[in-house]
């Protein structure tokens, strides 16, 4: 791993925004047997007010060369009550997202790695809604 940072340069603090009292957020991965490595990794952060999606952010990795936002996600369960049938449907979603190079080897095929997106996005979305209460 690799950081951006001039050779005279160092990190001297990181700031991360608080926790919201009605958001949720979690990170599911299917690991590589031997590194444990995300083969194929979802990030998810969910806000849930009144019962209803406010705001959500979801991204996949190990998909394609470097992260990929799920805007299609998001779009499609904001101002929806978190149902088990609008989490399914917004994970679904996370497919028109990625693009056309998908990384494959020996571990996961393109249309595998495209398929584990959704599982795992559907599980970081099922326990970030959890986690928001």
């Amino acid at each position: 791993m690799q950081n951006h940072l001039a050779s005279d340069e160092i990190i001297t603090s990181i700031e991360v925004s608080a926790k919201q009292a009605n958001q949720g957020m979690a990170y599911a991965k299917f690991s590589h047997p031997a590194s444990r490595y995300a083969v194929v990794g979802a990030a998810a952060s969910v806000t849930v007010e009144g019962g209803t999606v406010t705001a959500a952010s979801v991204a996949v990795g190990g998909v394609e060369a470097a992260p990929t936002m799920g805007s299609s996600v998001a779009a499609c369960l904001v101002g929806k009550e978190p149902t088990d049938a609008a989490l399914d449907e917004a994970a679904a979603a996370i497919c028109s997202d990625i693009g056309d190079d998908v990384l494959s080897d020996i571990f996961a095929s393109e249309d595998y790695r495209k398929a584990m997106a959704v599982v795992y996005t559907r599980r970081a979305l099922g326990c970030a809604v959890e986690c928001a209460g």
